[in-house]
């Protein structure tokens, strides 16, 4: 019988984030009464196709694709509040940052610069961004270029070494980076901080029914029982339910940047 999937590449960008995750999806089973590994499987890297998996259990996704492609489909069934600065309850938010020694100080400085994006589908990385750009500046073009980075990290990396200048970053990634020491948080400032939106959820498609409030019951006990470093390294406080109708808020701001003129961050 093939084994239930569980997708997980959102924050897991790191060997000590996928052991927290793991030790925590180990007790989510085992407070379901079933036995911990390998009665699961864990995928950390992800395409937006892996969520039609039928062997799909649970999936953590950017809600920026989720209202796009699968608001009618799927539906939330736990959303982890981080105890990280940029997150108040459910929601989240984005730093804009550029390079320290950058003269320049405000975002609007930055016209005909040079920004760096994660992924086109990524609220964090460019939705939020836009949303944020077009409230200073009128469409349809704002940087001299846009450069596509891959990830957060990449993002920084290209500030780094001068190939972008600015970009802005899911403040849970933000974070969490600073705490594994994967990048000196002094070589960068922050300009700004994006509008808040709903953090990202897992999610589950609607065929398979399942209980949102005892899932998220044993992904919260789970939390209680995790060890101490596993829970400094991913610093969730607790699940909430949350309905899917919440992530509206996200297209909500791509509506807005499109009324100034901007269909793309550009």
């Amino acid at each position: 019988m093939p084994r239930p999937l569980i997708l997980c590449e959102m924050y897991a960008f790191s060997p000590s984030l996928r052991a927290a995750w793991a030790e925590l999806f180990s007790f989510l089973f085992q407070s379901l009464n079933r036995s911990a590994s390998p009665s699961f499987d864990i995928r950390y890297s992800n395409t937006l196709d892996d969520f039609h998996d039928p062997n799909l259990c649970l999936g953590h996704i950017c809600g920026y694709p989720f209202q796009r492609d699968f608001l009618d489909t799927h539906e939330v069934i736990a959303v982890p509040e981080f105890a990280i600065d940029g997150c108040t309850g459910l929601h989240y938010s984005s730093w804009v940052v550029a390079r320290a020694g950058d003269l320049r100080h405000a975002l609007e400085d930055f016209k005909d610069s040079i920004a760096a994006i994660n992924s086109p589908d990524s609220n964090s990385g460019m939705n939020a961004f836009r949303h944020t750009l077009s409230g200073i500046a009128p469409g349809p073009r704002f940087f001299r270029e846009v450069k596509l980075s891959g990830s957060h990290l990449n993002s920084l990396a290209l500030i780094r070494s001068r190939n972008a200048d600015i970009a802005a970053i899911d403040a849970i990634t933000f974070d969490l980076a600073q705490r594994l020491h994967l990048f000196d948080p002094s070589n960068f400032k922050i300009l700004t901080q994006t509008r808040s939106a709903p953090g990202l959820p897992f999610i589950a498609h609607r065929k398979h029914g399942l209980d949102a409030a005892v899932i998220t019951s044993a992904l919260n006990s789970g939390l209680s029982r995790r060890a101490e470093h596993s829970a400094a390294t991913l610093p969730i406080q607790r699940f909430s339910m949350a309905s899917s109708d919440l992530y509206c808020q996200i297209k909500e701001l791509e509506e807005a940047a499109l009324r100034r003129g901007y269909p793309k961050l550009r």
